[in-house]
């Protein structure tokens, strides 16, 4: 792994189009990379991209790492000839090699400080089962610095089990520096910071309650599955975790509390002095106080929204209609974030985008173009969405709200009347998922999911005022 991870760092990564004064649209080409599903975050200080990916080389066996981009990937202006790259440009690209895989990652640009959850399934079986007398040892919720220690199995055959973690990696060196082990089960999703205290919001999926038959859950609370009339669904609440890391501590990361949340929180923001998380499965807001310090320690944290519970409103319903462009199990879903101008802005992974204002849904607009879901019962089916990814630009007294789409377009809105101002078309793109926003060099940042690149947009190219020239 190591010296895969070297020849990376000597290997080269290419820009195809090179920029254009301050209209240009760059495609990075990454050889070593692919799968780039949506994780990706921009320091805006030191203007480094961290994007997750996998190894795309030769015995890699498909290990996930963030691949950096520095100014110099974007500013390198010419290959040597015997790598025969006409008409490219080249740069090292920097690896970070991390547990598994998140769509998720978040950076704190006053300590310089990058937050990536993992979750990574293990077979565990009779060799697997903790210590010798066959416990779970002594760990508990929500885990600690090092691996816990697994249950017993009560079978010959292994059992998957999930295990996540916080990762926590110094800007400064692009290194990891410490790693929080939650419990088994715990399913890590989006990460937020609080820039004023550096306190590290992280959503979590609980240990799914599968449907032992047609009509009950061994855990969790079943819903009828309007997708399937006669079987049921599982309503697992999950969890927002609240971290502090000390990189000079003795105890890097601090875990300080855990806020009860919805169904799969999904996507988390901080904004305001409020943290949200967007509940996927059942297509609600969990919207909690900040967690600072006081006088005993750690205050805050509490509910703004009622205690999760299923089958009842008890959190923020983002949206009030079913999207009848969505496969049936999927009409009132709530799934990526982005914060910014005191609001939060939420998609539904098919057309719609909400914005929240304190606990507040106070507009909802419809992005056109997208496609309606073909009906394969309990899948995503088919469809294409033009709500895929969101992100927001605060730059100066400007701010622009982006929303990335599946058909390679990213719309662009006036988050303060939510009127859409433009569409921008990515050339050569197959499959946009993430995005990010570096406001002080007016660049946006996109992912694709199946073309092993990413895409920069710079100038009135990512404002939407001018032509996007490759």
């Amino acid at each position: 792994m190591k010296r895969l991870i070297l020849l990376v760092m000597l290997g080269l990564l290419t820009a195809s189009l090179a920029f254009a004064g301050q209209t240009s649209l760059t495609k990075m080409i990454l050889p070593m990379g692919k799968s780039m599903e949506g994780g990706i975050a921009v320091n805006p200080v030191t203007h480094k991209a961290y994007v997750i990916a996998e190894l795309a080389a030769e015995g890699a066996d498909d290990e996930k790492v963030i691949f950096v981009f520095d100014n110099d990937s974007l500013n390198a202006k010419s290959a040597p000839k015997k790598l025969g790259l006409p008409l490219a440009t080249t740069h090292p690209v920097k690896v970070i090699p991390i547990l598994n895989e998140n769509e998720y990652i978040a950076i704190d640009s006053i300590r310089n400080l990058v937050y990536v959850g993992t979750k990574f399934s293990v077979e565990q079986d009779e060799s697997d089962t903790g210590d010798d007398e066959g416990g779970g040892g002594d760990v508990e919720p929500p885990g600690g610095e090092e691996p816990p220690e697994l249950a017993p199995v009560t079978s010959l055959e292994p059992v998957p089990v999930i295990l996540g973690t916080l990762t926590v990696i110094d800007g400064n060196t692009d290194t990891v520096i410490d790693t929080w082990y939650f419990s088994p089960g715990i399913e890590p999703e989006g990460v937020a910071v609080d820039p004023a205290t550096g306190v590290v919001y992280l959503g979590a999926k609980a240990p799914e309650g599968e449907a032992a038959d047609d009509l009950t859950c061994t855990s969790g609370t079943p819903i009828p599955d309007i997708a399937e009339p006669g079987d049921v669904e599982c309503w697992t609440g999950g969890y927002i975790y609240a971290f502090f890391a000390d990189p000079a501590g003795e105890r890097i990361i601090t875990w300080l509390k855990t806020i009860p949340a919805g169904d799969d929180p999904e996507s988390v923001v901080f904004v305001s002095g409020k943290v949200y998380a967007a509940n996927e499965d059942d297509g609600t807001v969990t919207i909690a106080s900040a967690v600072t310090r006081c006088e005993t320690g750690w205050c805050g944290g509490d509910l703004l929204t009622n205690p999760p519970a299923p089958l009842v409103s008890y959190s923020l319903h983002v949206f009030s209609y079913a999207n009848t462009l969505a496969c049936i199990e999927n009409q009132f879903e709530a799934d990526k974030m982005a914060a910014g101008g005191g609001s939060v802005f939420v998609t539904d992974d098919r057309s719609r985008v909400a914005k929240i204002t304190g606990t507040a849904v106070v507009s909802t607009v419809e992005v056109p173009g997208a496609t309606v879901c073909e009906t394969i019962p309990n899948t995503d089916g088919g469809g294409l969405n033009t709500s895929n990814n969101i992100a927001f630009m605060q730059r100066g007294d400007r701010q622009l709200l982006y929303v990335a789409s599946e058909q390679n377009t990213v719309a662009i809105f006036n988050p303060a009347t939510m009127t859409q101002k433009a569409t921008i078309t990515i050339p050569g793109a197959q499959h946009i998922d993430g995005i990010a926003i570096d406001a002080p060099a007016n660049r946006v940042w996109l992912t694709d999911e199946v073309v092993q690149a990413v895409f920069v947009l710079q100038g009135a190219c990512a404002n939407g005022t001018g032509a996007c020239i490759p």
